[in-house]
């Protein structure tokens, strides 16, 4: 828990370098949603290769529905996180601990590679199912 907590602090941190863009608020949750949707493909991808089954939409419908799950997610975390003050609260925690703006980076850059690289496994291993 600690470790997705260290990750969402510093999907924050990038928010705030990205300030002159737009809003904290908004980056932060345009951020988290696109790292949330990065594991629920994961999750997809996964249980297209356990299963075999896989889940078909038609063109315009996954489009909406892409969208409306974009949406929807950026809605929950706006609540989750913002309106609960929860990340600031893990941002005032680790800004406490002084954690390395190296390792930390090290980290983040790391995980993200990890899942990149599982997603590149499993998508090589159910074409060689199939």
């Amino acid at each position: 828990m600690k470790f997705m907590k260290f990750l969402i602090y510093k999907l924050y941190r990038f928010a705030i370098t990205q300030d002159t863009s737009a809003g904290i608020v908004f980056s932060f949750l345009i951020f988290i949603s696109i790292f949330e949707l990065l594991h629920l493909l994961l999750i997809g991808l996964f249980f297209k290769v356990v299963t075999g089954y896989e889940i078909q939409i038609l063109g315009v419908i996954e489009k909406i529905f892409g969208f409306l799950f974009v949406g929807v997610g950026c809605i929950l975390n706006y609540y989750l996180f913002i309106k609960t003050n929860k990340i600031y609260e893990i941002n005032k925690y680790f800004e406490s601990k002084n954690v390395s703006t190296l390792r930390g980076n090290i980290i983040f850059f790391g995980y993200s590679l990890f899942l990149f690289f599982l997603m590149f496994l499993l998508a090589i291993y159910y074409q060689k199912r199939h």
